[in-house]
């Protein structure tokens, strides 16, 4: 009754990806995470992931997904996880995010020039600490010395011409007074 759809992005084939929180598709077992065909059917893409998927960036043929979960194919992966387009396996990339117990979360992920960028209710990326913004290096999973740190949530985020721009609930970024 709960279950929802909380992002939807084309899969480069005429087809979506869907993430949210959900255990079926139709009358198919998939968790979290989906492929749609241009015609409407379930793709063989099955990354299972045990608990929500808020959001997606399509890189190539790597589908980089976020939210609340702490596996992915059932192999350990937390908040933030790379797996293939086609096939929904999990790949080696594993930044391996932290958050505080009970609200932890990646709400919102970028790729702008090999760099995964990264918001939600997070603390630590790689083991550096990263509070609520964060960037990856999109091939080694490592986090970036880019550390503006916001004192709350950050929702969305936007790059455009190496400049990032960041929304949500907090009053402080970058050690500057900002208002969401």
């Amino acid at each position: 009754p709960d279950e929802r759809v909380e992002a939807v992005i084309p899969d480069g084939n005429g087809g979506w990806f869907i993430a949210g929180y959900f255990n079926w598709v139709g009358s198919q077992a998939r968790r979290g995470v989906a492929r749609l065909n241009s015609d409407g059917s379930l793709h063989p893409f099955d990354a299972g992931a045990n608990g929500t998927v808020r959001t997606m960036a399509l890189v190539g043929n790597t589908l980089y997904i976020g939210g609340n979960f702490t596996q992915v194919s059932g192999q350990a992966r937390s908040l933030i996880a790379a797996v293939d387009a086609t096939t929904g396996s999990l790949l080696a990339w594993d930044p391996n995010i932290t958050g505080p117990f009970g609200t932890r979360t990646v709400r919102t992920i970028v790729h702008a020039d090999g760099t995964i960028y990264v918001g939600g209710l997070i603390i630590t990326v790689g083991g550096q600490t990263r509070t609520n913004i964060a960037a990856i290096d999109a091939a080694t999973g490592t986090p970036t010395a880019w550390a503006p740190e916001a004192n709350g949530q950050v929702i969305t985020i936007a790059v455009n011409a190496g400049v990032v721009y960041a929304g949500g609930a907090f009053s402080q970024i970058g050690g500057q007074p900002r208002n969401r």
